[in-house]
């Protein structure tokens, strides 16, 4: 009789508990609303801007991520304004978000127990300044239509509902069209459907087809209109160079061994701080070995974090924000972890579950209560992204503004599109990034020449050249052609009209931001 209530009690505490977590959660994502852009999130707000003026990416300005993330920008600055604080409020909202669906992945999977840590867990890993988790990634929109349509499509294939089976891939198609790593997560959806129908006794390959082919449908078509809108509009040879053609080259710099040393040193500083989380994780994969719960579930849950792994390895670049994407498979395991300590039966096992839940997630906080608590969004900037100009950009924005006339361009030598956002001035060439041109493929030397040609015929207001190695990432076997170029060009064309130093933890390195304005 009395079992049930003591049950109720201990999901109340593990709600409780979650619940501090999201307050503590909130409370520093809201101190750090008016953390600087960095570059990534530069350029997505400025082509979000470049939107709102009715001009589609890659006409104007250059990109390799697919166009979602920037109709995704383009919606928070219509919404809540062009500030860097309004991006990072909607940030906030889409981390809640996502929390929650993971929550009722976790609960429809399993129960209430894996669901309230999973969502807890996923908060505090997606937070960690090892993943850049104050900014606002790709990642983090990507995984709010991902988890939607992977909890929908398990809602359609329990109901046979094939409206909803529509709806969830064309939700995992979103995701794709945010980032091309979404293809793998519309992938794994594509597997649990044919898993599912195929191990139907007997087999209905009717059903199946029908199945695949409407989820299929349903996850191509943003990316079919998408086409048809670059199609209609004549951009298509843009949208392809930028998304595909380039895209591959990029992803096909990096050897194994190369990205296998950039995996193990990225995964050992996202797991330094949040080893607890990561270690639960650990005992939820091993807990399917035991626990027949769990292993009745094996199929969602195993190939969730195959297929999330997956996302993060195109390319094998492993920057550390790719691994948000793995957070969510993460998470889930670690509820796992915890259900599999929890007993409806053992008062002991299910109090050691609680302390190990709230161990696991308190030691995160503790071990960056530096960075969490401390530190000003600036310090933080600073600190997390050491050598990089993005609080010094609001500054250099901020002299361009009270110089520059409305209709005036400017043009950065840099890798520093969130100048171009703070100022609210467009670009005199479309290439926001100088890394394209550093790197060693057939189209770099022609990109520097179609650069140099566009910034001469547009003869900028100000160009901000960029001294920072960081912002260039030239190699040995760089084309030399922009470097030759600019010192000779800005000598006779533009005067130095302002200086901005960049802090730089090594004091050998002199990086600055120079600004230049075109004689009269």
């Amino acid at each position: 009789m009395n079992t049930k209530p003591k049950l109720l009690n201990k999901e109340l505490l593990l709600y409780l508990l979650a619940g501090i977590v999201f307050f503590i959660v909130c409370f520093i994502r809201l101190r750090f609303l008016d953390v600087p852009l960095e570059r990534d999130e530069g350029e997505y707000a400025y082509m979000g801007q470049l939107l709102l003026q009715g001009s589609l990416p890659y006409t104007e300005a250059y990109s390799m991520k697919f166009p979602g993330i920037h109709f995704v920008y383009a919606l928070i600055l219509g919404i809540f304004g062009q500030t860097h604080a309004a991006i990072h409020f909607a940030l906030l909202i889409t981390n809640l978000a996502t929390s929650l669906l993971l929550f009722l992945i976790g609960r429809r999977l399993f129960d209430a127990p894996v669901g309230i840590v999973a969502g807890a867990c996923f908060l505090i890993l997606t937070l960690s300044p090892s993943v850049k988790g104050f900014w606002a990634n790709t990642e983090h929109f990507l995984l709010l239509p991902a988890l939607g349509g992977l909890l929908l499509l398990g809602i359609a294939l329990e109901e046979e509902n094939k409206k909803q089976l529509f709806t969830s891939g064309f939700l995992l198609g979103c995701a794709l069209l945010i980032k091309q790593h979404g293809s793998f997560f519309f992938l794994f959806g594509c597997v649990v459907v044919a898993g599912v129908y195929f191990n139907k006794r007997p087999t209905r390959w009717k059903e199946l087809l029908i199945a695949i082919g409407l989820f299929v449908t349903g996850g191509l078509m943003p990316f079919m209109v998408t086409v048809l809108l670059y199609f209609v509009t004549g951009n298509l040879g843009a949208f392809w160079f930028w998304t595909f053609e380039y895209a591959f080259e990029y992803a096909s710099m990096l050897s194994l061994n190369q990205g296998m040393a950039a995996f193990q040193y990225v995964f050992m500083r996202i797991f330094q701080p949040n080893f607890p989380i990561l270690l639960l994780s650990l005992l939820g994969v091993a807990s399917v070995v035991w626990n027949k719960e769990i292993r009745s579930k094996w199929f969602f849950v195993c190939g969730f974090l195959l297929f999330s792994f997956f996302a993060i390895t195109p390319g094998f670049y492993f920057r550390s924000h790719y691994f948000i994407l793995l957070m969510p498979a993460l998470a889930l395991f670690a509820g796992v972890g915890v259900r599999s300590v929890w007993s409806r039966h053992s008062s002991w096992r299910t109090v050691l579950s609680l302390g190990i839940a709230i161990i696991s997630l308190g030691v995160p906080f503790f071990n960056q209560q530096e960075i969490f608590f401390k530190l000003s969004p600036v310090e933080a900037s600073h600190t997390i992204y050491n050598g990089n100009p993005f609080p010094e950009s609001i500054e250099v924005a901020n002299f361009i503004n009270q110089k520059a006339g409305p209709n005036d361009e400017i043009a950065i030598l840099g890798s520093e599109p969130q100048i171009y956002f703070y100022a609210r001035r467009k670009s005199a060439t479309g290439y926001l990034y100088m890394y394209p041109l550093m790197e060693k493929h057939g189209q770099a030397h022609l990109m520097q020449e179609k650069m140099i040609r566009k910034i001469e015929n547009s003869q900028p207001k100000f160009i901000v050249l960029v001294d920072a190695a960081l912002s260039w990432l030239m190699r040995p076997d760089s084309s030399q052609l922009l470097t030759r170029w600019y010192p000779k060009y800005l000598g006779e064309r533009y005067q130095l009209s302002g200086v901005v130093m960049i802090p730089y933890n090594n004091p050998r390195a002199k990086s600055r931001l120079l600004i230049f304005e075109r004689k009269i």
